[in-house]
């Protein structure tokens, strides 16, 4: 259907554009023997996709209704129709930031040899997608699809990203990091689906203080030690 086909389209220009960034980055750090380059890189990369990809879904998501409008201004389909399209189109844009790391983890774990990830976070979020499609379908027709397909990207990432700190390529502090502002960005999302403008500036005031902790955390990680 064209309205899966745009959330497809998006995800899908997102995720060439990293692979063809970043697994060329990773594969040549792997045969130089930087290892631990890569490793240190991984979780200040995807801190950097998420921040720029937040961004992308957010204007998907508040342009939905427009963008429905603009497609299907023409057609046969009444007010409610095009509502509930929009809610499909809204509910799959959310899965960008998540989809986003996701694929850098999978290009690092690809270049490193550690395919068992990939298979682990990917048997997830096939069950997950199955059950949240057979539930959610049944309250919410077909946006139940898209928000299922959105949820069980958002569990096959989180699967991912514990795996790799099992593994210690993450750091328990770059997962409570990255955590947080993936909680901050479905609040929201929550606070714009609600209409909540003073939770839409309480939680923007706090996306602007995780920044620049992260840039504080950075520079402190990585600034020349003395003595």
């Amino acid at each position: 259907m064209l309205f899966r086909s745009i959330t497809i389209f998006i995800v899908t220009v997102i995720s060439v554009g990293i692979s063809t960034v970043t697994l060329p980055y990773f594969s040549r750090l792997i045969i130089q023997n930087k290892g631990n380059e890569a490793r240190s890189n991984l979780p200040k990369l995807s801190m950097i996709i998420t921040y720029l990809t937040i961004p992308i879904s957010l204007a998907a998501y508040l342009l939905s209704d427009y963008i429905v409008e603009i497609l299907f201004s023409v057609s046969m389909f009444s007010s409610n129709d095009m509502e509930s399209v929009s809610d499909v189109l809204k509910y799959g844009v959310i899965q960008i930031p998540f989809y986003a790391v996701a694929i850098l983890v999978i290009r690092y774990a690809v270049s490193n040899k550690r395919t068992i990830m990939i298979l682990a976070a990917s048997l997830v979020g096939i069950i997950t997608n199955i059950g949240l499609n057979y539930f959610l379908m049944k309250y919410m027709g077909v946006a139940g699809l898209s928000l299922a397909t959105t949820m069980a990207v958002m569990i096959s990432t989180i699967v991912l990203i514990t795996l790799a700190n099992k593994i210690g390529h993450f750091s328990w502090r770059d997962i409570v990091s990255l955590s947080l502002l993936w909680m901050l960005f479905l609040t929201l999302v929550v606070c714009i689906h609600f209409e909540s403008y003073v939770g839409i500036l309480v939680v923007l005031f706090a996306y602007i203080i995780h920044i620049a902790g992260s840039r504080i955390q950075t520079r402190l990680k990585y600034a020349p030690s003395h003595g």
